[in-house]
């Protein structure tokens, strides 16, 4: 099925916590429903963000400026806390994937 034909998602009928991927994705022109329903969403007040997705986002900022503008901007997003129980969890999980030869790193190349 090309790109243009899958079906955008669902609309959020509460709010959620949005990963960096989609993030990133809904800025793809070549998912133009993903951004549709992503500017809805955030339209809405449905997005919702954390310190880990905060500070992915702002490393993919081309410059220091860039970072600035787009850190400011997500600070008018809900912020969930991350307590220090999840950022252990989320180092467990990179370690456990990191051991089957996966990556963060690698997986944003292929994004």
């Amino acid at each position: 099925m090309p790109l243009k034909d899958v079906p955008a998602p669902r609309r959020l009928e509460q709010r959620v916590l949005i990963d960096t991927a989609v993030w990133t994705w809904a800025r793809d022109r070549r998912f133009p429903q993903l951004a549709t329903w992503f500017n809805d969403a955030v339209r809405s007040g449905r997005v919702l963000v954390c310190d880990m997705v905060v500070l992915e986002l702002v490393r993919l900022a081309a410059n220091e400026q860039r970072s600035q503008e787009l850190a400011a901007r997500l600070a008018s997003f809900e912020s969930i806390a991350m307590p220090g129980s999840l950022w252990r969890r989320a180092r467990e999980v990179q370690l456990l994937l990191a051991g089957l030869g996966i990556s963060v790193a690698c997986r944003r190349q292929i994004c």
